[in-house]
């Protein structure tokens, strides 16, 4: 009989250890997927902080491979330019959105959500640098965040200094003495991948 209970101890351990692993990733991906739907159908300030308040607030040590995390995965990553207009628009709750959504991101999702948060900087560099501020634990990569300018850019060295540049010029017209530390902190990256 003991004998029985190590074993069926022993078979529960990796659905024990599977369990832990999902809710550490602190996911509900259910949730996530109804509030991004929603948002795809109507991307207004209240569905973009309905999505906002369900992803986790700092990345997740491990997000757990299941078939809802990877459809859901796939949604957002297929209607991202739903976000990506509303960016361009200002719409602060997108950018905040786009910055919470690099939690659950990684490759091309995470490579998309820096080319669409980077060119931010042009339209307001204010707005970027109040939410790179807001959310700056989260963000994996400055390199890329504010280097990478999407595929317009690839293979044209000349275009992609020229827009390092004037990415520059827009964070040095930011005076807000609260926002100088991470102003400075992008303005010293992007000066250190002109000189590469």
């Amino acid at each position: 009989m003991r004998l029985l209970k190590i074993a069926s101890a022993i078979t529960l351990l990796p659905v024990i250890g599977l369990c832990q692993q999902t809710k550490s990733s602190g996911i509900d991906w259910r949730s996530l997927e109804v509030a991004w739907q929603a948002y795809i159908e109507k991307p207004s300030d209240r569905n973009a902080d309905r999505v906002y308040n369900v992803l986790p607030a700092s990345i997740p040590d491990s997000i757990p491979t299941s078939e809802i995390g990877s459809r859901v995965d796939e949604l957002i990553f297929d209607n991202v330019e739903k976000l990506e207009d509303q960016v361009k628009l200002k719409k602060r709750s997108a950018v905040r959105l786009a910055f919470r959504m690099m939690t659950i991101s990684d490759g091309a999702f995470a490579e998309t959500l820096d080319q669409i948060l980077g060119a931010l900087i042009r339209v307001d560099a204010r707005l970027f640098l109040e939410e790179f501020r807001n959310h700056r634990t989260i963000v994996r990569g400055l390199a890329g965040l504010l280097g990478n300018c999407g595929e317009e850019f690839v293979d044209n060295e000349a275009a992609v200094k020229k827009e390092w540049k004037a990415r520059i010029k827009s964070l040095k017209a930011v005076k807000d003495k609260n926002l100088v530390g991470v102003r400075d902190e992008c303005i010293t990256e992007l000066n250190s991948q002109l000189k590469e």
